[in-house]
């Protein structure tokens, strides 16, 4: 309803992994690719940061970009470990 637009990535080299939208989701996320020594960032979508911080949650998720090789390996940790099922392009 929100989220309509496109993640835009915030440096050139980075592409766009997944949205997220619960704590728990982020965090794992966060920890899978840090454990695979995987360079990532990550990005609220509008007041999405805000609202994280004041509710604990946010309705508008946030974004995962990494860099462009990282891509194959970060799609299948999150095929494989949280069964997300890539859109098709």
């Amino acid at each position: 309803m929100f989220c309509a637009k496109k993640p835009v990535s915030p440096i050139p080299e980075a592409v766009f992994l997944a949205t997220v939208t619960d704590n728990i989701t982020i965090g794992l996320v966060e920890g899978m690719l840090t454990e695979n020594k995987i360079p990532f960032l990550k990005q609220s979508r509008g007041s999405g940061g805000y609202l994280q911080i004041v509710c604990g949650a946010s309705p508008f998720g946030t974004d995962f970009f990494v860099r462009k090789e990282h891509l194959p390996q970060a799609r299948e940790l999150l095929r494989v470990y949280l069964h997300i099922q890539e859109e098709t392009e």
